[in-house]
């Protein structure tokens, strides 16, 4: 998130200054990962930007369609500069692929759900805090976009496939505001016991609620969503049991 004129721990990586800050070495990960700006065509376009308002605070955050008018991003995107303001519906704006100051599609909010053990800190710490770092938005109306899937991975499983390349993040970040992009080829571990995703994905500011994506026969699937990292160096996820369920009782 870019909260304009907030201060900014390295913790939430949705924090950052409003002002323009220097680019950022690419995050390291895993088997020659690349890192690079991603055109939102296709199935990319549910990935898109979340912007909030906060008085005459702006943020942003990222955000994936799961659902034609849900979207799926950290719960920590929808709180302000204050302690505990938590943003209302009608003040997110969610941009299906935004790209250039354009979009395949956008509405306002008009449900907020959180996940119900999400406990806001400004200095979170730990696998305990980002497990629990999922939130869906409502939107106003359907948007002509198709949503994402999800696939839930046994932790057991998260190390393979993290070796094999299928896994990557799509997000957007704050040494690239107004384009996507996508690191390929995520290193990622499973916390059974923490129920979390470690990952060497995208870590910077802007990339909270940015999918982890695991690559099947081309179709992109949600396996978490970005939430506390170290930025350029790695991060914690979200993992889709923590959410799944909750996906199919909003869309209903």
């Amino acid at each position: 998130m870019l909260l304009a004129g907030a201060a900014c721990t390295t913790l939430w990586i949705g924090c950052a200054s409003g002002q323009e800050q220097p680019r950022r070495a690419p995050p390291p990960g895993g088997l020659q990962n690349s890192w690079e700006p991603l055109e939102p065509e296709g199935q990319w376009r549910a990935v898109g930007r979340l912007n909030t308002i906060f008085g005459r605070v702006t943020g942003h955050c990222t955000g994936t369609l799961v659902g034609p008018q849900l979207v799926l991003t950290a719960a920590h995107c929808l709180f302000g500069p204050r302690p505990g303001q938590m943003a209302r519906p009608q003040d997110v704006v969610f941009r299906a692929g935004y790209a250039r100051d354009s979009d395949s599609g956008h509405a306002v909010g008009s449900a907020i759900t959180l996940s119900p053990d999400f406990v806001y800190s400004k200095r979170p710490t730990g696998a305990a805090s980002a497990s629990s770092d999922w939130a869906l938005v409502t939107l106003e109306k359907p948007l002509d976009v198709a949503p994402l899937g999800l696939r839930v991975v046994p932790y057991a499983d998260m190390v393979r496939l993290g070796s094999t390349g299928a896994v990557v993040q799509v997000g957007y970040g704050m040494e690239r505001r107004h384009l996507p992009s996508i690191m390929r080829r995520c290193r990622i571990f499973g916390d059974p016991r923490a129920r979390v995703i470690g990952h060497r994905c995208l870590a910077n500011f802007g990339y909270s609620g940015a999918p982890l994506l695991l690559v099947e026969e081309g179709r992109p699937l949600i396996i978490g969503v970005g939430s506390i990292a170290d930025p350029g160096r790695s991060g914690l996820a979200s993992p889709a049991e923590r959410f799944a369920d909750s996906i199919v009782a909003t869309a209903r």
